[in-house]
């Protein structure tokens, strides 16, 4: 379609938005660079990161948000859709693992921990699949990230809800595109111009995969085969999704299009928004990073300043004038030879130098204070101590921060949303058939299950209710598993025993003694358990799991975990405050003598 008074208006709204859209690429770009520190890619210019505290920030972030692949869950809101339900969970997780969800996830969470996360769902069509094979697999949905860089959204709008466009620029070989038959670039060929790399966006700013080089390559295009770039812009209000070829430099000509498609997917549209700080009337998010980099590059600085004040140091013999011959004297001298001096007094050693006290000090409290404004992040991250007992540590933990907890529920909530949106797609894709495999509970036996198109209707779609189990996309260790099994075993299924008992079931405490020998790596604490007794005896079974000490004492027992705020000297907080004292010339708190003990951790 030729240029009209609509594409006009959109080009011009294009052109605002990019423009305006500027300074938050640029301090995304910058805060990647602190991220990433000196030693990555040519690290020409950039400055030793010796303590990088934003790098660690990210990585406990990520680690709470998205560490894993999710695990879909589908309800049924009627009865009779049970069946159904049970179906759509099951495709939804085969596809989900067939097209590596978690690895667009992770990175959709770590663009929205620097500025925004965006994902851009959709279904690949046979088409489509020939031109986007190398990324995508034919018939299946797809779940693109969206970098910051190739993004224009409506920045005139307060809400992502009432912006009239948003879309992306993506690149696809010049080849696949002109066999591919979904494009009309005309009979000329003019809307063709290959795409030439370069680190900066069409406003000067660096694009972040210049991050790893700090010069455009001199290689005029590095490319293995030529590319074009388009920009694909999709209009809600409209319902439209429009594409247009690019220039050389990436900018679309809006001339005209080069492809027009009404939008049949998802009400919501194509692009799913993760924002994880919230700013009232903008639709650009806060990234938790922004408010970090200050703190960690002051940290930076800090440290090197240390470290070149240490450098510098040194020790030095002072001998005055005429004094020279007890000097050479000194200096020939063994460790423990007494020697002659004609003039002691003349004679003395200096030492110059040597790391600050005051910057040290400063140095601790930045990063208490990044600790802090992270939502303790030494708590979240495990990289202190706070309690006396591991029972009291793991509560402090789980509650230690709101922050993240928000955090975690907004992934919870935008994961919800694709998983729903992938499902749309894989439910009503016309001509895929799902080979479902379903498992026996406890037979050993698998049944396949052929979820064809005719089996998916498009009325019970809709009596469905999508969302994900929200600790599947948290990181779980051995020795997670290892405390929930225990918590389960001695508050749960012991308490519960004698009634267990009382209807026939009895808990086998062999097995479960196996599977934490495996969780613990100690596989051999299995040969060692001999069962004594009647192992229907609820009792034996009590004594056999609790570790509670015998002597009268109930075998199930009532914890109750207090936190107390005591100077222990055990948590990095306070051996951190003691010190700073100390090198200011302050007496230390009561409690300080434990900075004599060994600690663990950096810097600790």
């Amino acid at each position: 379609m030729e240029m009209n008074e609509d594409f006009h208006r959109l080009r011009t709204a294009f052109e605002f938005s990019r423009d305006k859209m500027t300074p938050f690429r640029q301090r995304r770009y910058q805060a990647i660079k602190s991220y990433v520190g000196g030693n990555y890619g040519d690290g020409q210019g950039e400055k030793a990161h010796p303590i990088n505290l934003l790098q660690m920030a990210i990585g406990i972030y990520r680690r709470n948000l998205a560490a894993r692949r999710p695990t879909a869950k589908v309800r049924a809101v009627r009865k009779e859709r049970r069946g159904t339900a049970k179906k759509a969970e099951m495709m939804l997780n085969y596809i989900m693992q067939e097209m590596r969800f978690e690895e667009s996830l992770s990175k959709v969470v770590l663009d929205a921990l620097f500025s925004v996360g965006v994902m851009k769902v959709g279904l690949t069509s046979g088409k489509a699949s020939e031109l986007n094979g190398i990324l995508h697999d034919a018939g299946l949905p797809f779940a693109d990230c969206i970098d910051l860089d190739d993004l224009v959204i409506d920045m005139r709008a307060k809400s992502w809800e009432t912006m009239q466009f948003i879309g992306n620029r993506f690149t696809v070989p010049k080849e696949m595109a002109l066999d591919s038959g979904l494009y009309d670039f005309g009979r000329d060929g003019k809307m063709v111009a290959e795409s030439r790399s370069s680190m900066y966006n069409e406003y000067g700013d660096n694009k972040v995969e210049s991050v790893s080089r700090s010069t455009d390559s001199p290689f005029e295009d590095s490319r293995a085969t030529p590319v074009l770039d388009m920009w694909e812009i999709y209009l809600p209000f409209e319902g439209r999704v429009l594409t247009f070829c690019c220039d050389d430099q990436g900018v679309p000509m809006f001339e005209r299009t080069i492809r027009e498609v009404e939008w049949d997917g998802p009400e919501y549209g194509p692009y799913h928004i993760l924002s994880l700080e919230d700013v009232p009337g903008q639709v650009m998010p806060f990234g938790p990073a922004a408010s970090l980099v200050d703190l960690s590059d002051a940290a930076n600085r800090t440290m090197r300043k240390l470290v070149r004040q240490n450098d510098r140091a040194k020790t030095v013999g002072i001998v005055a004038a005429g004094a020279e011959d007890d000097g050479e004297r000194i200096i020939a001298a063994s460790d423990g030879d007494m020697i002659r001096s004609d003039r002691p007094e003349a004679t003395r050693e200096l030492k110059f130098g040597g790391a600050e006290q005051g910057s040290l000090a400063f140095l601790l409290q930045l990063r208490d204070m990044f600790n802090y404004v992270g939502g303790n992040l030494d708590t979240i991250g495990g990289l202190s101590s706070v309690a006396d007992t591991l029972g009291q540590e793991e509560l402090i933990k789980q509650s230690s921060s709101q922050k993240v907890q928000d955090m975690q529920a907004r992934v919870t909530k935008f994961t919800g949303d694709v998983v729903k949106a992938i499902g749309l797609w894989a439910w009503h894709d016309p001509a895929r058939t799902y080979e479902l495999t379903e498992d026996l509970g406890g037979t050993g036996i698998e049944v396949q299950i052929p979820l064809k198109p005719k089996d998916r209707k498009e009325s019970e779609f809709f009596d469905l209710e999508f969302s994900i189990q929200p600790s599947s996309l948290q990181e779980t260790t051995s020795a997670d598993r290892v405390q929930t099994m225990s918590n389960l075993m001695n508050n749960m299924l012991m308490p519960m025993a004698p009634n267990l008992m009382e209807q026939g079931i009895q808990i086998d405490v062999p097995a479960y003694i196996a599977h934490m020998a495996t969780l613990t790596g100690v596989e051999e604490v299995a040969d060692l358990i001999t069962p004594m007794g009647s192992p229907l005896d609820p009792q034996n079974l009590l004594g056999m799991v609790n570790t509670e000490p015998q002597g009268g004492k109930s075998p199930v027992t009532k914890r109750e975990y207090v936190r107390r705020n005591v100077p222990t000297g055990g948590t990095r907080a306070f051996r951190d405050n003691a010190m700073s004292q100390m090198l200011m010339g302050a007496n230390p708190s009561p409690g300080a003598e434990a900075l004599d003990q060994p600690q663990q951790g950096p810097l600790g």
